[in-house]
This record gives structure tokens, C-alpha cells and sequence, in this order.
């Protein structure tokens, strides 16, 4: 005997237009509404209009619309998902600035793109919660943000839908369930759907990995506007394995602080080798948080990077560093500042505008200002990478290639991308007192030197250390020994 989901599924319902139901008609098909949802004819309706997920969440939504979504598991959690709460009709949607894309669906195998404008999952995603509508046909149902009941979808009558969270932790689509019958829904099934939304949302997850590692397959990697891929945008990263559970409520809490002003700025000296004199500062981020104190970058950064929190948590440090040395540099004008800059940047053209607007707005030359660019970030050597690095210094800054050594391809960054320095890692730094370590950093150092390129050292910790970087021929230093990482009011020029 089949269960009333297998029965449902049996049959296609739709309306008519005195809000009958005609049954049944065989084959199985969705109802043509329902299609709309996978694709088809759009709801009509009002534009979406921003929200808790707003622009930034149609930005992250690019990131899951990279190749097709090929995931057996991920249609088991909505097959199961969908007969738990007893829904003949379910979807994985994903929606970006204009439409709805359906990923995943059960109870019908079209997965279209529609316009989102007016869709029960546009509010979804729109304010954030859940949405809960027993019958899209009973006279006095409408909702805060409509002025009159939805556009009837024919065919639907019950919906149930919860948001769908990306790696930023904004709102990037929904988990939605439809039925042809109206039906009493409560919070319980709403808590229920959420649940099994966090479970989709690791499934999702793992396809963006797939896709930043390009395991899936995708369009053209031209830069810009047009031709755009959502892979290239997302800026790939190293592969950490899977994702921690509760990492889009951590990303969320960082994207709380970021705005909360809780990221400080500490500034570690770089110090000139052959004066022994103070060059400059390199901008740390630390996270003052609000339960568990001050947080160093290993406890947030690479969840940062993970994602594109690390762009706006980027130009928050830059502001903050920039605005510092404007006031150092009435004391000491010649002053420098050098700031991280993630590799993920160099996939978005519009970061040169956005660095020169931070950087002007603080009064600061680009010319004393120094970008250390993760070396150790796996990215595309893509044209407009290139065309993002050779802009930086044409502007003025100083671009370094930071933790040199460590990453994936440190001959093919100097042979694509022009640069004026690189900072040696630590790694090597301790090993100085061996004959490799010398020997590998006498190497380096010869190579930049060939390049023209300036060259500092990371984590000099001892006055050994410190000593025999200056008898290699190195320009720069900074580390512990040097000087700790302070905040502003700390730093004694």
C-alpha cells in the first residue's frame, strides 16, 4: 500500500478558476505553477527589494550557481525532506539579484530559471524566516509585505519554505516544500524544515568547494561584467576539507562583528636592516569579541577566507591602518604601512577603485602604502589578475608577495605578476641557523635581487636570527624580536 506522499505523487492537481482542484490526470507531472518554481511562467509580482540578504546575499548566491549541481546525497535530504513532512513537491532554490534557479527538486524533474519577483521563496529570502501559508487561496491570507494576497500559483495551494544561509552566513535561496491541497502548517513544521535546511546547506557547501577546486564544470573565465564566472568571482582558496559544523553561524557572527566595529587594527614594526631605523608598521586584524575576548587571526581569518567576508574585512583593516598613519605621519612623514590583501581580490577589477577611495579618504599617497598579497592562497593567474595587480601599481602602491615560499606556484606569481617585493616566511626565518635554510634563503635572495625586488623577513625571534639576515644582504625585518604586534596607543615612534 502506498504512503499518501506516493499517492500525491501519482497525480497532478490544478486549479481551476473558481478554486476547484481537478483530479486526476496521468502521467505524473507537476502542476504548471509548480513548474514556475523549477521553471516555467514566473509568479508575477512586485521586484524584489532588498532585505536582510540584499545585494550581498545575490553576490554569495553567485558562488553556488558555478557548474551543475550534481549531488546524489543532496537529493536524498530533500526526497527524505519532503516525505518527513509529508509534501509531494519540494526545491532547493537559489536566488540571485533577479531570478530563481532550482538546484534540486523532488515530486517533478524540471529544474528551470525563472524571475523571482513576487515568489513565495523571493520573501523567503527577502526578510530572512520562515513562511508559513496553509492556503494560498483563503480569502483573507496575505502577508505584511504584500498588500494583497499573493498571485495564486495554479495548482499550489500550501507552502512551506525556510532560507537556504552560504558560506557568508547571508541568505542565498530557501528549502522550500509545496502542495497541491491546503493544510494546517505550524511552527513545529517550520522548526522541522530549518533543521533539515542546515543539512542542505553542507551539501551546498561542498558543491562550492567542488567548484572553487574547478571539479565541476564551467563557463568562459573571462573577467568582468560580461562573461563573468561565478568560480573566478568566488576567488578559489586552499582546499581545508570539509566544512566544520556551525560554520555559517561563526561566518555569521564575523559578518556581525565586521559591522559591530569589532575588528582592531595592531601594528607590528618593520624595521630597515642596514639603519637599524623604523620603516613602517604591518596591519594586523584582531576581533574584539564581545564573549570571548580578544581573538588573534588564526581564530577567525581563515574562516574569513573561506569566503568572501575576507574582501570587506580587508578594506576595514586598510581604513583603520590608513587613518593611523596619516595621524603617525604628521610625526614621522616618511612613514610606511603595509596591509594584507587577499588574493580573492584580485578577481573583483572594482577593488582598485575601492582601495583608492579608502586610502584618499584618509589623506594618505598610495606610495606609502605597501598591499602583501597570501602567496600562499591558491588562485588563477587569471588576465584579470594580472590586469588587478599591474592597476594597483600604476596607482602608486607598493604590491608584496607575502609568506614567499609556502604557496603553490612562487615561481609562476613572479613570472605572470609584476611586483615590487616579497616577504620571506618565517618558515625559512627559523631555519637560518641551518646550512639548507641559509642556503634556500641565500637563493631567494639572489633571485629578487636579479628581479629588483625588495625583500623582507618574517618572524626574526632570536639575535641570531636578526644577525645573519643582515649578513645575507636582506633590506627588511620584522618579528618578535623586533617588536610586537601592538595596538596604536601602544606604539612609541
Amino acid at each position: 500500500m502506498c504512503s499518501l506522499v506516493q499517492q500525491r505523487r501519482l497525480t497532478s492537481l490544478s486549479v481551476t478558476d473558481d478554486g476547484g482542484l481537478l483530479v486526476p490526470k496521468d502521467p505524473p507531472a507537476p502542476p504548471p505553477q509548480l513548474a514556475a518554481a523549477a521553471g516555467g511562467t514566473a509568479f508575477p509580482g512586485p521586484a524584489p527589494s532588498g532585505g536582510p540578504a540584499g545585494d550581498a546575499g545575490a553576490r554569495h548566491a553567485v558562488h553556488y550557481l558555478a557548474g551543475e549541481v550534481r549531488s546524489p546525497a543532496l537529493q536524498t535530504v530533500l526526497d527524505r525532506t519532503a516525505a518527513l513532512l509529508d509534501f509531494p513537491f519540494g526545491f532547493v532554490t537559489v536566488l540571485d539579484t533577479d531570478s530563481l534557479h532550482t538546484l534540486v527538486a523532488t515530486g517533478t524533474s524540471r529544474r528551470q530559471t525563472v524571475g523571482r519577483a513576487g515568489a513565495p521563496c523571493d520573501e523567503v529570502v527577502r526578510t530572512g524566516a520562515p513562511l508559513l501559508i496553509g492556503d494560498l487561496l483563503a480569502p483573507d491570507h496575505h502577508r505584511a509585505s504584500h498588500p494583497a494576497p499573493y498571485p495564486v500559483p495554479a495548482g499550489v495551494r500550501a507552502y512551506l519554505g525556510v532560507p537556504l544561509h552560504g558560506r557568508e552566513g547571508t541568505v542565498i535561496g530557501s528549502l522550500c516544500l509545496m502542495d497541491p491541497a491546503p493544510r494546517a502548517l505550524t511552527p513545529e513544521d517550520s522548526a522541522l524544515l530549518t533543521r533539515q535546511a542546515e543539512v542542505v546547506e553542507d551539501h551546498l557547501d561542498l558543491h562550492r568547494r567542488r567548484s572553487d577546486l574547478h571539479l565541476v564544470p564551467t563557463g568562459p573565465t573571462a573577467c568582468g561584467p560580461a562573461g563573468r564566472d561565478p568560480r573566478a568571482e568566488a576567488g578559489p582558496g586552499p582546499a581545508r576539507g570539509p566544512r566544520p559544523l556551525g560554520a555559517v553561524s561563526a561566518a555569521a557572527d564575523l559578518r556581525r562583528g565586521l559591522r559591530a566595529g569589532e575588528i582592531e587594527v595592531h601594528y607590528e614594526p618593520v624595521v630597515e636592516l642596514a639603519t637599524g631605523t623604523l620603516s613602517g608598521f604591518e596591519a594586523l586584524a584582531r576581533w574584539q569579541h564581545p564573549r570571548r575576548g580578544l581573538l588573534a587571526p588564526a581564530a577567525f581569518i581563515p574562516l574569513a577566507e573561506d569566503s568572501d567576508l575576507i574582501l570587506e574585512l580587508d578594506l576595514v583593516v586598510l581604513d583603520g591602518a590608513v587613518r593611523q598613519l596619516r595621524r603617525w605621519q604628521r610625526r614621522r612623514p616618511g612613514l610606511r604601512m603595509n596591509v594584507n590583501l587577499s588574493a580573492r581580490h584580485l578577481q573583483h577589477p572594482e577593488c582598485v577603485a575601492r582601495i583608492l577611495d579608502v586610502v584618499a579618504g584618509a589623506g594618505v599617497a598610495p606610495q606609502a602604502v605597501g598591499l602583501e598579497i597570501t602567496e600562499s592562497a591558491l588562485i588563477d593567474l587569471t588576465p584579470c589578475a594580472v590586469q588587478v595587480v599591474q592597476d594597483l601599481r600604476r596607482e602608486g602602491f607598493q604590491v608584496l608577495f607575502d609568506d614567499f615560499g609556502t604557496g603553490w606556484a612562487s615561481l609562476a606569481y613572479l613570472l605572470h605578476l609584476s611586483a615590487d617585493g616579497v616577504k620571506i616566511d618565517r618558515m625559512f626565518t627559523s631555519a637560518l641557523s641551518t646550512s639548507t635554510g641559509s642556503t634556500l634563503v641565500r637563493a631567494v635572495l639572489a633571485l629578487t635581487a636579479e628581479l629588483g625586488l625588495r625583500t623582507v623577513v618574517e618572524g626574526v625571534s632570536t639575535a641570531a636570527e636578526l644577525r645573519r639576515t643582515r649578513e645575507l644582504g636582506c633590506d627588511l625585518a620584522q618579528g618578535h624580536f623586533l617588536g610586537l604586534p601592538l595596538p596604536a596607543g601602544a606604539v612609541t615612534l
